[in-house]
């Protein structure tokens, strides 16, 4: 890849030279957005631009979660290819620094490992089509062009853009009537515990038994969060995945009843042999799991029920609700072809077709792909989320390879004149 000397902006020889429109622009640039870029670095051989609502590219929301991861450090940044672009940031000392970890680690700092990630991505992007503190607040697509409007009314174009927005959390349906005493886990995990807790004796209940709740479990749990007689009930729907290397770790271990048994045709990684390799608990709340399931934390209980409405004597008796329901991810108004439309196909769901783009109710194509939690976990147990970086880059490069063919070709068909497209100013994307 070549790149102007001064800039770093590749050469404006290169694949998708048209200025007037960018050739891809990334809207969100934390752990998945960052992924992308670096696990696809052909992706710089177009006019591209990043926009992320943080100050710095990388770290997401990372740099504000108090709570232990629920991975290693070693299962980042294996998408980085060492003799690539991005190859000189795996021996940055916060790189090494979170690859060095055993066990747990928390989240802060992955944010950190993030960091010199993101500032590559500006160096090698350029200043000049980065974008940083500024929120985009709605997505409009005119004529297979998709425009970025920004809160102070600035629109960026560009002939495809994926959406990397992060993820959100929303008050479920069944726990309405109980609003007034429901916590989003969201709130714990970026707040910590409420100081009042340690006050006074609370009744908590958390809704939910996968990471999320027993990440907040484990924050519980911990000397002095909670004031004593304090009483903490887990309800859950369904049974709770635990990681395990292999089968036999399984076959080997004893299994509480609110363990989830594997299937071994859905639930054991292709490449690893892991059992619930993304899904399943691991360290700090693993451990918590566990150590609830045997009785032996104090105050602690976990009851499973069928459905929410079936909770409603414990939710009703509860001091404070947590709802750990898990997340979906982000979405901002649609606006297409100056008609409203939703970034929801299924429900509440940001939904992706087979080709990575935004899913829509009627079917239609949209220039639009999506870095985001559905479908997840990963239907067939095989596209992991590191895989699905390169999965989605590969997508987003032929379409890519495609325009600029296309472009080639109506070029070749008519005359370039001084003032044609090829001549406006680099920076005319914006309107």
């Amino acid at each position: 890849m070549q790149f102007d000397t001064s800039s770093q902006i590749p050469a404006s020889s290169e694949l998708g030279s048209s200025t007037n429109t960018l050739d891809f622009l990334l809207v969100g640039c934390g752990l998945r957005g960052t992924g992308l870029l670096t696990a696809n670095p052909e992706l710089f051989g177009y006019r591209i631009g990043v926009v992320d609502a943080s100050n710095t590219l990388g770290p997401g929301s990372f740099d504000r979660y108090r709570i232990d991861s629920n991975s290693y450090g070693s299962d980042f940044f294996g998408w980085v290819d060492p003799e690539g672009i991005f190859g000189e940031q795996l021996s940055h000392p916060q790189v090494r620094a979170l690859h060095e970890t055993e066990g747990s680690f928390h989240l802060s700092l992955l944010a950190s490992a993030l960091q010199p990630f993101g500032a590559a991505i500006k160096r090698v992007i350029g200043p000049s089509r980065v974008w940083t503190g500024k929120t985009v607040n709605r997505i409009e697509v005119e004529n297979d062009t998709v425009i970025a409007v920004f809160e102070d009314g600035l629109r960026i174009h560009a002939k495809f853009a994926a959406l990397a927005l992060g993820i959100r959390e929303t008050l479920h349906a069944d726990l309405r009537p109980w609003k007034s005493k429901t916590q989003l886990s969201q709130q714990i995990i970026e707040q910590g515990v409420p100081s009042l807790w340690s006050v006074k004796p609370q009744k908590v209940v958390i809704v939910g038994g996968s990471h999320s709740a027993y990440a907040v479990a484990n924050s519980l749990r911990q000397e002095g969060k909670l004031a004593p007689l304090s009483e903490v009930t887990i309800l859950q729907r369904s049974c709770t995945k635990l990681f395990y290397p292999n089968i036999d770790s399984y076959r080997n271990g004893i299994h509480p009843f609110l363990e989830c048994e594997p299937n071994l045709d859905t639930d054991s990684c292709p490449q690893t042999g892991n059992l619930f390799r993304y899904s399943g608990l691991r360290h700090a709340a693993r451990d918590t799991f566990l150590c609830i399931a045997s009785a032996s934390q104090p105050g602690f209980t976990q009851i499973k029920k069928n459905c929410l409405k079936s909770m409603r004597r414990h939710l009703d008796e509860a001091d404070v609700i947590v709802q750990a329901l898990g997340y979906e991810s982000n979405c901002i108004p649609l606006i297409l072809d100056g008609v409203d439309a939703s970034m929801l196909a299924n429900g509440s769901i940001v939904d992706t077709t087979t080709d990575g783009r935004l899913k829509q109710h009627n079917g239609s194509v949209l220039p639009l792909f999506v870095m985001g939690m559905n479908p997840y976990p990963y239907d067939d147990n095989s596209l992991t989320p590191t895989g699905q970086y390169a999965a989605r880059g590969k997508q987003i490069l032929n379409v890519l390879a495609l325009a600029a063919l296309s472009e080639t070709q109506t070029s070749e068909a008519g005359a370039v004149t001084p003032n044609s497209e090829s001549s406006k100013d680099q920076n005319s994307w914006l309107t």
